[in-house]
């Protein structure tokens, strides 16, 4: 029926493949997961384009109506088993390659490495300072973040900048407020 939604836990391997990297929230478990293999050649329809030297090929239009035939699937499996040699092993190139790519779109991540360096438990910042780096996100996401992916503590019953409830375990290194940065080049 329309409108009706089935919610299935995987219980195998999701591969995508896509022109575009991907974006989500990060956490350890996705980037420990996660790969991607960069493909960097290009196919031309003309021969006067190719450059082999730098992955530039000419375009084959008839390789898809190739695995029509059996011998042909037959034949590519079978090079794909000449190179098994018992587990299926990716470099580790490609996990490195995933987790530059997600935090490269980790805008969070971004600001808060621009403005704040996590340090040892006695270092505190303010809910308003923290805040006014991240105007558009809602207090207990940003908390969130803070919690799960730098591990900076809120603690609701500790002071910073003379109000209750601060965050733990980070220091600013450039604000948002001018009244603040005024007072840091005192």
């Amino acid at each position: 029926m329309f409108g009706t939604t089935v919610i299935v836990d995987l219980q195998c391997t999701l591969n995508a493949t896509s022109q575009y990297e991907p974006e989500g929230r990060v956490d350890p478990g996705i980037l420990r997961r996660g790969q991607i293999m960069y493909y960097r050649t290009r196919f031309v329809d003309h021969g006067d384009d190719v450059d082999e030297e730098n992955g530039v090929y000419l375009k084959d239009t008839t390789f898809a109506d190739r695995f029509e035939d059996d011998a042909w699937k037959n034949a590519y499996l079978q090079v794909l088993l000449d190179h098994y040699v018992g587990q299926l092993n990716a470099p580790s190139e490609l996990q490195e390659n995933f987790k530059e790519s997600l935090n490269a779109n980790d805008e969070f991540a971004d600001i808060f490495e621009t403005n704040f360096q996590v340090v040892p438990d006695c270092f505190r910042v303010s809910k308003e300072i923290m805040m006014s780096h991240f105007p558009n996100m809602p207090f207990n996401q940003v908390k969130q973040n803070l919690k799960n992916n730098f591990n900076v503590k809120w603690e609701r019953k500790l002071r910073a900048g003379g109000a209750q409830g601060c965050f733990t375990g980070v220091r600013t290194t450039r604000c948002v407020l001018p009244e603040y940065n005024e007072a840091l080049k005192e």
